[in-house]
């Protein structure tokens, strides 16, 4: 059981390091160097991350205001084919309170399900992974 619940942490922890590399792949503005380049960055930001820490449940702890953005990260890049940019950033910021309300009332359904399920599952490969001392 322990081994099992030392794979789901890891499996959790290379889900932190998809969100660069999901694209649509069917889309005409594909661009081949530019997904390779984002691929090997996150995988060497994952590599470098993950090295920092002697024990997994430090690594996923610290690493708990990435998991915060995977879901609406993952979603935008879905349903809108682009990834999270600083344009987008700014037209958030900018946003007023109704029309937030008026996004989440039309957009939130599809996001909520993402959000609970990940946030859910990463707190218990957390958890195991405290729970069963697993190092790297």
């Amino acid at each position: 059981m322990k081994n099992l619940r030392a794979i789901y942490c890891w499996v959790v922890a290379l889900a932190l390091w998809l969100p660069p590399v999901y694209m649509d792949f069917s889309d005409s503005h594909f661009n081949t160097g530019l997904w390779i380049d984002s691929a090997v960055l996150a995988t060497l930001l994952f590599l470098l991350w993950f090295s920092l820490w002697p024990k997994v449940w430090q690594a996923l702890l610290l690493s708990t205001p990435f998991a915060l953005v995977w879901p609406f990260e993952i979603w935008v890049r879905h349903t809108q084919g682009v990834p999270v940019s600083s344009h987008l950033v700014a037209l958030v910021w900018e946003t007023g309170w109704d029309e937030g309300r008026n996004f989440l009332a039309v957009h939130g359904w599809s996001l909520l399900p993402i959000a609970v399920a990940w946030l859910g599952i990463f707190a218990l490969a957390a958890y195991w992974s405290k729970l069963d001392a697993l190092k790297f």
